[in-house]
């Protein structure tokens, strides 16, 4: 039997801020079942068992393609997160799902699409503040309709925690979920403190309706937040709208002992002044992972004109030489060099995707009282068109 590329349909259920469930966030297929299906009995169903197939057979489901797009730039999420599940490899060898009930061992639970930001690198699938954005720009509309208070999510969580090894929790934003709580406390009233519990956060804060989020994680084993940040100061608080960033530095502070790498999306927003954030990271000694943007498409690197995309390369290069780091986040800026360099040797940008970011970013500066050129003055000539 061939060896699979890809772990996460044998160990990962991923839910979605609408209540559906794939095998991970990089799937753009949804499995089909009933709203009152349990955890396990999707994870098992036929769809899931479909995709699982397709890898045995050595090809890629069509719903996984994300992956092999992102990766002929750069990581995916399968090259990050496929290899944290080695040690779970003997299941797909030995082909069990067809004869045998396979358990979750990964859970992704992003309640819904509550936030209390309106990222300009997000919509409302995950955040319910772009609705009325996505509304007026015709793009597709997710209302806000958080499942964390379905009446049947208590027993779901109850019955798939007896075999799951990791919980990660995204959303909206997680911290503001009444349904993080709720699975928190099944996990302490189970004694299942074991669990590694994972955060995709904005970390805007660090209670929820009176509790103290840091006093209920210091009852787990191992808790890592993976805060998402794109830039500091006056530039972070314009790409993540409701941002305060002396807010986001205080709890940063406060959270320290928990925090892991910072997840940052590069985008033609920071292609620049990620820099910024790499450094102020440095101080903290935690790296910065940098993901590509690929969705929305106007606001990717792509749209930048090459010759944007090419000082960019050369300003990453000169920080390398200049700037101390870890093996690791060296790694990550050479990573996103290749991401750069492909992309302009590739192709010119997109005409009708750079007159899109245009148009969002006019629109969007109107709707919250900012302008881009005055926060991003190194953007200034291609934005007016002089490059």
């Amino acid at each position: 039997m061939r060896e699979v590329t890809c772990l996460l349909p044998w160990v990962e259920l991923h839910l979605t801020a609408q209540g559906q469930a794939k095998t991970c966030c990089a799937q753009t297929d949804n499995y089909k079942s009933s709203s009152d299906a349990s955890w396990k009995a999707i994870f098992n169903g036929e769809d899931a068992s479909r995709v699982r197939s397709e890898f045995l057979q050595g090809g890629t489901p069509l719903g996984c393609t994300a992956c092999l797009k992102a990766e002929s730039s750069g990581p995916s999420y399968r090259t990050f997160q496929s290899p944290l599940w080695e040690h779970h490899r003997d299941v797909a060898r030995r082909n069990r799902m067809s004869d045998s009930e396979l358990p979750i061992r990964y859970l992704d639970l992003r309640f819904s699409n509550f936030c209390n930001f309106a990222c300009r690198t997000c919509d409302s699938s995950s955040s319910h503040k772009w609705i009325e954005f996505d509304r007026y720009l015709g793009r597709p509309v997710h209302d806000h309709k958080g499942w964390d208070r379905d009446p049947a999510l208590l027993a779901k969580v109850k019955a798939a925690l007896s075999t799951v090894e990791e919980i990660y929790f995204a959303g909206g934003e997680p911290l503001l979920s009444e349904g993080h709580c709720l699975v928190l406390d099944e996990l302490l009233k189970q004694g299942r403190t074991d669990i590694r519990l994972r955060y995709n956060s904005n970390l805007s804060t660090l209670h929820y309706r009176g509790r103290d989020l840091l006093e209920l994680w210091s009852r787990f084993n191992d808790v890592k937040v993976f805060p998402s940040f794109d830039s500091i100061g006056e530039r972070a608080e314009y790409i993540r709208v409701g941002s305060k960033w002396a807010v986001i530095e205080e709890n940063v502070r406060r959270a320290l002992p928990y925090l892991g790498a910072i997840n940052c999306v590069l985008s033609a927003y920071n292609v620049f002044s990620i820099l910024d954030l790499v450094k102020w990271a440095n101080t903290l000694s935690r790296p910065v992972t940098i993901f590509p943007a690929y969705n929305p498409p106007e606001i990717a690197i792509s749209i930048l004109p090459v010759e944007v995309r090419k000082q960019a390369v050369e300003a990453y290069s000169r920080f390398l030489e200049t700037e101390p780091m870890s093996h690791e986040q060296r790694g990550r800026i050479e990573t996103a060099i290749v991401s750069l360099s492909q992309v302009s040797e590739s192709q010119e940008s997109d005409p009708v995707r750079t007159r899109e970011f245009i148009r969002l970013n006019r629109y969007l500066d109107q709707a919250h009282g900012t302008d881009f050129v005055s926060t991003f003055p190194e953007h200034r000539n291609w934005y007016h068109g002089k490059v």
